[in-house]
């Protein structure tokens, strides 16, 4: 009770059994991006059988812009979807900051501005909602976050990322690829992701170069679920260079994060790279992501083993599948 939470900038972060009453406050992205903290600013806070009961603040959640322009994600868990939390209205179960505006365009309301949400809370008003999620966005299907680890570029010298976003009129997983050809999609949005670097160039540099070595992109994307809206959605990224915009073949695609799968279920994603063999590829959370780590090393954060590697990349099996039921006991190794 009476406190701020000062949360992670990185992965999925996992907060379970716990009740948060009085004056409490999520804070996203603690530090990234101040001096030389931090990586791409988007984390997922999964809220896993989480309490939250007489709440007195008005400001439930904080966003900073310096973090990959408000970058966080705020969701239920799987499991706590059908029954909510408490800090979700009704029939909503995810957050992001109000930048990500392209979510809006989703049909059937999928999305919508804290003020203007299509629910109700008995006694709170549309006013007071907007203070509670910082003005950001609301959804009623899950989000997760999609990065790009990109290298060589720098605040001076750098390309944005188109996404376009294309909505099938049929569900992509129950379609073959044959009749998907005989059919067209139809554009819902696009948007500029913007180019985000931890620290000023120079100032966070790998082998005293003045290219900076945490780069990137990352931003939130609804995952398909067979059956639902999000079936029919492709999502589809390129670079804004003025030529073909292909993403370099070393870039790091990243999608969402192995514990989804490791405990509930993996999360899908239909996505299409230009310049890759990736299209309207099935993307899941467990794809590879090795020797793509959060050290604390000053002189970069993924080895070069990584590059390469990740999504859209068929060269390289999935993550291997970690048992989150069994619990094993603390392990402390003494030096000699």
């Amino acid at each position: 009770a009476d406190g701020n939470m000062a949360l992670p900038d990185m992965a999925a972060f996992i907060i379970e059994n716990t009740v948060f009453t009085g004056n409490s406050q999520f804070e996203s992205n603690h530090h990234c991006n101040i001096g030389v903290t931090g990586f791409l600013c988007m984390p997922t806070y999964v809220l896993s059988n989480v309490s939250w009961v007489g709440i007195t603040s008005t400001q439930w959640v904080q966003f900073h812009v310096e973090a990959n322009n408000n970058g966080g994600i705020f969701v239920l868990s799987p499991a706590d979807v059908k029954h909510g939390n408490g800090f979700f209205p009704p029939q909503y179960q995810s957050l992001v900051s109000s930048f990500w505006a392209y979510l809006l365009d989703f049909e059937n309301s999928i999305c919508r501005n804290a003020q203007n949400l299509d629910t109700s809370w008995p006694g709170v008003t549309s006013s007071q909602m907007s203070g509670y999620f910082s003005g950001g966005i609301l959804c009623k299907l899950p989000l997760r976050s999609l990065k790009i680890y990109s290298r060589d570029q720098s605040l001076s010298n750098h390309y944005n990322i188109l996404l376009q976003i294309w909505k099938w009129p049929v569900g992509l997983s129950t379609t073959s690829s044959s009749d998907l050809a005989k059919l067209t999609p139809s554009l819902l949005s696009q948007f500029q992701i913007p180019y985000h670097q931890i620290g000023q160039d120079g100032s966070f540099s790998s082998g005293g170069t003045a290219t900076p070595s945490k780069q990137g992109y990352a931003f939130p994307v609804i995952p398909a679920i067979t059956g639902s809206y999000s079936d029919q959605i492709e999502y589809r990224i390129s670079l804004i260079d003025g030529k073909q915009g292909n993403l370099p073949a070393s870039w790091v695609i990243e999608f969402s994060d192995p514990v989804f799968g490791n405990r509930w279920a993996p999360d899908r994603l239909y996505l299409t790279v230009q310049g890759r063999a990736c299209a309207r590829k099935l993307v899941t959370s467990q794809h590879d992501r090795r020797f793509v780590w959060a050290g604390s090393e000053w002189y970069g954060y993924l080895s070069p083993a990584a590059w390469g590697r990740g999504a859209c990349n068929s060269s390289y099996p999935d993550m291997p599948v970690v048992s989150c039921s069994s619990k094993q006991k603390p392990y402390i190794k003494l030096n000699s």
